[in-house]
């Protein structure tokens, strides 16, 4: 279950995400819609304990994502409606995201981009160049047996094996 009870996000004078509530129970897909700039990226972020709420709280099955998010995220899928590839960020910077985002350990996630760039046949210089992709607009999230678990799995053995799908 998922519960996020007034989650609030600010960058400086910009607010991100104005106290936003929700419960998904297991089992169910949810979604986030929205406008670009609405704050969905950015609540699911914190709800995957990728960014610190200013304030509010993000559990999944009882755990607390500013806490415990390598847990949290070993429980959670994430479907996004685009690539997931974002302009301001290189492939490194990407590979880094999908690493934290399936669950390797912080202090595993340098090792593994490396792994994977070199499997790629990836060099410094395509690493390091900002993608063109157009940013995500809508995302989805799922718990429990209804694609959680085996969107989480697959993300997993996809980095286990070494392969990696360029769309």
């Amino acid at each position: 279950m998922i519960h996020i009870d007034q989650l609030h996000k600010r960058f400086d004078d910009v607010v991100a995400v104005d106290d936003v509530s929700l419960a998904a129970r297991d089992g169910e897909v949810t979604g986030l819609l929205g406008p670009n700039g609405a704050g969905k990226t950015t609540t699911l972020r914190m709800l995957y304990g990728l960014l610190q709420p200013t304030r509010g709280r993000a559990v999944v099955d009882g755990l607390d994502s500013a806490d415990d998010a390598d847990r949290v995220r070993a429980r959670l899928g994430v479907l996004t409606d685009s690539p997931g590839l974002y302009p301001r960020l290189t492939p490194r910077e990407h590979l880094a995201y999908s690493a934290a985002l399936a669950g390797v350990p912080r202090r595993q996630i340098d090792a593994a981009v490396a792994e994977a760039a070199d499997a790629a046949g990836l060099d410094g210089a395509l690493l390091d160049r900002p993608t063109a992709a157009p940013a995500t607009r809508t995302c989805l999230l799922a718990t429990g047996s209804a694609c959680g678990s085996t969107s989480t799995a697959t993300t997993r053995r996809r980095w286990n094996s070494r392969s990696i799908t360029v769309a």
